[in-house]
């Protein structure tokens, strides 16, 4: 049997893709910042607003490595899709422990998001029956249980989105799709109507933030990235370990 050739997606290439590691990496830092805004002292909470506003780079970001990881799958060949899919699952129950006691505010952690947004967005790039039915499924469980589900349905459905948007790269849709990235991104932090409200300028930066993000990882795609330390399967490990190290630095800063 032949061996399936890699999916051509422009700024995706079928050897290491350096440029989706800085992704990954910026990624991680905007979550860890993010996160530790939350265990700082009272009083350097407000001084260190800006750590928020970097945190909300995070969750597109995120995103938009799943959607690239599922860009690079070879057509026909859903191994891959269901090996990433088993360690986005196992990670996430193993995760909510150590998530619940860090946030306490009775939703699933953003594992379990993107578990649902992956197979949506391997259905948008390879639309197999098996695949879509799958879409189907999680999109209706993304939203029957979008109340609980870290960034909700929208949560769910921007790795699909960013998809759409890699595959038209090269193509003059490519910036319509990079603002509805952009836009369902807003929509997924509950954000959009935000603009038009009375917020502090601290509260804009971060709104800007989570609209910049898709376009910024989209941008960082296309360019021709140096090396870096490769982002491996370790990450799923270092979601809950760094929840538990926070949390312990809170309980000994009280």
């Amino acid at each position: 049997m032949a061996t399936p050739m890699a999916v051509s997606v422009p700024g995706i290439q079928a050897e290491r893709d350096h440029a989706l590691d800085w992704v990954k990496w910026l990624a991680l830092m905007a979550m860890v910042m993010d996160h530790v805004w939350f265990v700082l002292p009272a009083e350097w909470q407000d001084p260190g607003y800006g750590l928020r506003v970097a945190g909300r780079l995070a969750f597109p970001l995120f995103c938009l490595a799943i959607a690239a990881n599922v860009a690079r799958q070879p057509a026909g060949y859903p191994v891959g899709i269901r090996r990433y899919l088993a360690g986005l699952l196992l990670f996430a129950m193993l995760s909510q422990p150590a998530y619940t006691k860090f946030f306490d505010n009775g939703t699933l952690n953003i594992l379990f998001t993107l578990a649902l947004g992956l197979p949506i967005a391997a259905a948008v790039q390879h639309r197999t029956p098996a695949l879509i039915v799958g879409a189907v499924l999680c999109v209706a469980i993304g939203y029957a249980y979008s109340s609980v589900l870290a960034y909700g349905f929208w949560g769910v459905l921007l790795p699909a989105v960013l998809v759409t948007a890699i595959r038209s790269q090269s193509s003059d849709l490519f910036q319509v799709l990079a603002i509805v990235a952009a836009v369902v991104a807003l929509l997924a932090n509950g954000a959009l109507l935000a603009v038009f409200r009375d917020l502090t300028a601290v509260q804009y930066c971060q709104v800007a933030a989570i609209a910049v993000a898709p376009l910024l990882g989209l941008l960082i795609l296309q360019i021709q990235a140096p090396p870096v330390r490769p982002v491996g399967r370790w990450m799923y490990a270092f979601y809950p370990i760094h929840l538990l190290v926070l949390s312990s630095l809170a309980i000994a800063w009280s």
